[in-house]
């Protein structure tokens, strides 16, 4: 075993997803830029997060079209203003 020095207590060394953990790592960065210019999550986190269109993933996307359809006509204009004071 070529990693066998990472064995010391005894336990298996964790086994790591990598296409997951890029998954998700690609989805928060996708839900952090949509949270600052829309103010809501994206909504193709949830896709990319479970790997393809579910039907929890449809029902996520949903949400989040109505939560920015929300955050549009509601509460863009103060985020504007700040913006722009920046």
């Amino acid at each position: 075993k070529g990693l066998a020095f990472f064995d010391v207590l005894g336990h298996e060394p964790p086994v790591v997803n990598l296409q997951e953990l890029l998954r998700n790592m690609w989805a928060d960065l996708g839900d952090a830029l949509s949270q600052q210019y829309t103010g809501a999550a994206s909504t193709m986190g949830a896709a990319l997060r479970q790997g393809g269109h579910t039907a929890r993933a449809m029902l996520e996307k949903g949400w989040q079209a109505m939560n920015r359809a929300y955050c549009a006509h509601f509460e863009d204009g103060a985020r504007q203003a700040a913006l722009q004071c920046l």
